[in-house]
C-alpha cells in the first residue's frame, strides 16, 4: 500500500509519501529563479538530502544536489551508504 499526499501552499509544496517500511517526507519552495528542497526518508531505510535548482533561463537550469544515506535496508542492493554530491547543468531541446 503505497501511497503519496501533496499540498502545495503556495509559498512552498509539502509532501509525504509512504510505503511498507518507507516514509518520506519533502518541502519544496520557490525563491525567484530558485528552486530550493528538503527531503528526508526514514523507516528501513535512512537518508536526508537538500537540492536547489536555478533557472539560467526557459530552458537551461544548474541544480545542486546532496543527500546523506545512514541505513540501508537488508537486501537493499541499490542502497549505499555515504554522502553524494551532484552538480548538474542540463538544457532542453
Amino acid at each position: 500500500n503505497d501511497f503519496t499526499v501533496t499540498f502545495d501552499a503556495g509559498i512552498a509544496a509539502v509532501s509525504a509519501y509512504n510505503a511498507t517500511g518507507v516514509t518520506e517526507f519533502g518541502v519544496t519552495a520557490p525563491i525567484g529563479a530558485l528552486n530550493v528542497g528538503l527531503h528526508i526518508l526514514s523507516g528501513d531505510n535512512k537518508a536526508n538530502g537538500l537540492t536547489a535548482s536555478y533557472a539560467l533561463s526557459k530552458r537551461t537550469s544548474l541544480r545542486y544536489s546532496y543527500v546523506n544515506q545512514s541505513t540501508v535496508a537488508a537486501g537493499n542492493a541499490a542502497g549505499a551508504l555515504g554522502t553524494n554530491y551532484r552538480l548538474r547543468l542540463s538544457h532542453s531541446f
